[in-house]
Formats: C-alpha cells, structure tokens, sequence
C-alpha cells in the first residue's frame, strides 16, 4: 500500500462534536487580537477630522455639530457685550473643510445682533 494508510479507514468522531471546540492558544490569541483592532480600528482612522461650517450659526447650535465632528469651540466676541447673548458665528479659524487633529481647537468670532459696530460678512 502507497501512502501508509489503510484504505477505507474512516476517522471516528470524537465525543465532544465541533461545537466543543477548543481553539489553540496560537487561534485564540489572533481571535483576540483580531477583535482588539476591530475595536481599535475606528479611533485609529479619525486621529485627523474635518472642521465643520459654523459660520451664519448661533453660538448655540455649534456645540452639537463641532462635537460630533471631534472639534474644541474656542468662542470670540467681535467686541465687548455687557450681556450673555447668543451671537452669530461670522468666522472662524481653520476654515470649514480644512483637515485638523481631533480635538484641536477651531477659534469662532461672533458677532451679537445689537452690535452694529463689527464690520464684516453677516
């Protein structure tokens, strides 16, 4: 006989079926491994965000939009309000689509609807 078996030889289940299967150490640590990256995966590809367009926004609604972005607010007033208004964004640094590093800052220059002092874009 050629190749040392004996034909017909047919394998015997074993008792604990392939549900019962314990994977190897080498298995279950690339199981792990693989699942760890999965988890890590996302945070890795959003390290660098697109700043959103805030500009014609009220103070108020940017929160939602900079957040879920990955963006820091840093709010600028044209010029001195004795009160707390909410503004309206008439800029901002860096410019809406610039790329930027999560959690940078994006500085927000805001103009108050009774401050006709500011000269530039609504």
């Amino acid at each position: 006989m050629a190749g040392g078996g004996l034909e017909g030889e047919q394998s015997i289940p074993s008792e604990s079926g392939p549900d019962n299967v314990t994977p190897s150490p080498a298995g279950l640590a690339e199981s792990v491994l693989d699942a760890v990256a999965g988890w890590l995966a996302p945070k890795r590809e959003r390290r660098v965000v697109r700043v959103p367009e805030l500009r014609g926004m009220l103070v108020s609604e940017t929160f939602l939009p900079a957040l879920q972005a990955g963006v820091k607010l840093e709010v600028v007033r044209a010029t001195a309000h004795p009160a707390p208004v909410d503004g309206v964004v008439v800029a901002q640094d860096p410019l809406p689509g610039t790329r930027a590093k999560r959690n940078s800052h994006v500085c927000l220059v805001v103009r108050h609807p009774d401050d006709w002092a500011y000269v530039g874009p609504p």
